[in-house]
C-alpha cells in the first residue's frame, strides 16, 4: 500500500501506524502459534525523485536441526 508523504519523518510515522494495525498482530500470533517467527524489515533507500521507506513482513518457519556443520 503506497501512501504519499514528503518527508522521511513521516514515513517512518506511516510505517509505525502500519504496525499498529489488528493485520500485524494476528501474523505476529500465527506465527508465535506455529513456533515459527514473524521477520519486519523497514528500509529506507535513496530514489530518483527522493526517499523511499518500505516495510516487509517475512513470516518463517524455524526448523531446528540435531546435527550442525562447524565452519573453519
Amino acid at each position: 500500500m503506497a501512501t504519499n508523504v514528503t518527508t522521511v519523518e513521516e514515513g517512518l510515522h506511516a510505517a509505525g501506524e502500519q504496525m499498529q494495525q489488528q493485520r500485524m498482530a494476528l501474523l505476529a500470533r500465527n506465527a508465535l502459534g506455529r513456533s515459527g517467527e514473524l521477520v519486519i524489515v523497514t528500509t529506507i533507500r535513496a530514489a530518483k525523485q527522493g526517499a523511499v521507506v518500505a516495510m516487509e513482513a517475512r513470516h518463517c518457519e524455524v526448523t531446528k536441526f540435531r546435527t550442525f556443520i562447524r565452519l573453519k
